[in-house]
């Protein structure tokens, strides 16, 4: 990750996809989410996988009530699953500063941007906990509670639209001709 070889291994791994792994569920670069029947013999399954090339080595990482994959939570339950947001152990809540040299613009798109993640992800047990985080972290980060609550507004409202809503007013609403912005 974050190397300019980072784009061959993508590339690699898209081949090998298309080839050789049709039925994954999810990955990104070297993080694959595959739901398996319970009666599957996983050993075997990984033995196969791996075997496809030298340099591709499968593990596993089990999970019965819940299982980390990126930046969510799967919570299994009978009826299905839910997610909420995950954060690795290591995770410091660093971010930009709100005294740094960022502008505003910068600093709000980053707040509401962790706030619309909450709400696209949570389930409404977790929302409200991860809300929560969010304006710990950044009033950690001396952002003003105002500006905290009118972000969390705005990335609710942004949640409301309709889907497509969003490009259709930035179009309608930044008419350079009429110079209105």
């Amino acid at each position: 990750m974050g190397s300019p070889l980072s784009v061959l291994a993508q590339l690699f791994m898209e081949t090998l996809e298309a080839d050789h792994y049709r039925n994954i569920v999810g990955r990104s670069v070297d993080d694959i989410l595959a739901v398996v029947p319970t009666r599957t013999n996983l050993p075997d399954l990984l033995d196969r996988l791996s075997a496809v090339h030298p340099s591709i080595q499968f593990t596993t990482e089990e999970g019965n009530e819940q299982l980390p994959f990126l930046d969510t939570m799967i919570h299994g339950r009978p009826d299905g699953s839910v997610f909420s947001v995950y954060r690795k152990p290591t995770n410091k809540d660093e971010t930009i500063h709100y005294f740094s040299a960022h502008s505003k613009k910068t600093k709000e798109g980053v707040v509401i941007g962790f706030f619309l993640q909450a709400l696209r992800l949570c389930r409404p047990e977790f929302l409200e906990g991860e809300m929560q985080h969010v304006c710990n972290t950044f009033q950690h980060l001396h952002y003003p509670r105002f500006m905290l609550t009118h972000l969390r507004r705005k990335a609710e409202k942004i949640m409301s639209r309709p889907r497509g809503e969003d490009n259709q007013n930035k179009t309608e609403n930044n008419h350079p001709s009429l110079g209105i912005n």
